[in-house]
């Protein structure tokens, strides 16, 4: 049950850029976490990129790239299933 709620997250989230994607990763969970892929790293700090970063990836503003994120973490909140906490 976990393996298909995660796979339904993973189809939401395709929807977006990997930059926002990573901007989700890095509210939800923080910016260092040991499920991370080394090659979303970033070299100098071994963490998620800044969303200063992030923002300049995709060739977004600050207050774009925050929008983004919130808007795909809104979707991800929609998409669970009753009762879920």
């Amino acid at each position: 049950m976990a393996q298909h709620a995660g796979s339904r997250m993973l189809g939401i989230l395709a929807q977006e850029s990997l930059p926002i994607r990573l901007a989700v990763y890095h509210k939800l969970l923080g910016v260092a976490d040991d499920s991370y892929p080394d090659v979303w790293l970033d070299p100098a700090t071994g963490e998620l990129p800044t969303l200063q970063q992030l923002a300049a990836l995709d060739g977004i503003s600050m207050p774009t790239l925050r929008k983004r994120r919130n808007e795909a973490i809104d979707k991800l909140y929609a998409a669970r299933p009753s009762g879920a906490a």
